[in-house]
C-alpha cells in the first residue's frame, strides 16, 4: 500500500461542517462514527491526543489537510516526503491576519502554550510574528503526528 492510498483511507473519513452561516470545521463523518470502524477509532485516538495540546477545531483541521497534502502530492512511501515541501505546506496554512490568528489563539487556553514555544524557538519579538509561529508550531505538531501514524501503520501493513 502507498501512502497516499493509506492517507485516503483516513481522509474519507472526514466531512466539512458549517458552524452557523460562515464558519466550517471538519469532523468525522456521522456514518463513520456509528460504524466504529477500526480505522475510526485509530483516527480518534490521534484526534484526541492533539486536543490536549491544542483546540479541537485545529486538531481536526490540521490532520485533514496533512492527509490531503499527502495525497495530492501522491507521495508513496514516507521517504518520498520532502522536509522542504513539507515546511511549505506548512507556512502556507499559516494565517496572515492578525484577526485571525488572535481567534485562532483565543479558541482554546491550551493555545497560548504555543505562543510561549514561539516566543523561546523564534525569539521573535514583534506580536504578529509571535501568532504566526505559535500557528506554525501547532500546526507542525499535527502534520508531524500525522506522518508518525501513518509511517507506522505501513510499517505493520504489507506493501505492494
Amino acid at each position: 500500500m502507498k501512502l497516499w492510498e493509506l492517507a485516503k483511507k483516513y481522509y474519507d473519513l472526514f466531512e466539512e461542517r458549517k458552524r452557523g452561516e460562515e464558519e466550517t470545521y471538519w469532523a468525522f463523518k456521522l456514518d463513520v462514527i456509528k460504524a466504529r470502524t477500526n480505522e475510526y477509532e485509530e483516527m480518534s485516538d490521534l484526534i484526541y491526543e492533539l486536543k490536549q495540546e491544542m483546540d479541537e477545531d485545529s486538531a481536526y483541521k490540521y490532520v485533514v489537510y496533512c492527509l490531503r497534502w499527502i495525497i495530492d502530492n501522491e507521495l508513496e512511501t514516507c521517504d518520498d516526503i520532502d522536509e522542504d515541501a513539507k515546511h511549505e505546506e506548512i507556512d502556507s496554512l499559516v494565517d496572515v491576519y492578525t484577526g485571525d490568528l488572535t481567534e485562532w489563539l483565543n479558541k482554546a487556553p491550551i493555545n497560548v502554550e504555543w505562543l510561549t514555544d514561539a516566543v523561546r524557538e523564534f525569539e521573535a519579538d514583534e506580536g504578529d510574528r509571535i501568532l504566526m509561529s505559535a500557528q506554525y508550531l501547532c500546526i507542525q505538531r499535527a502534520f508531524n503526528a500525522v506522518i508518525d501514524f501513518l509511517c507506522e501503520k505501513l510499517g505493520k501493513v504489507e506493501i505492494e
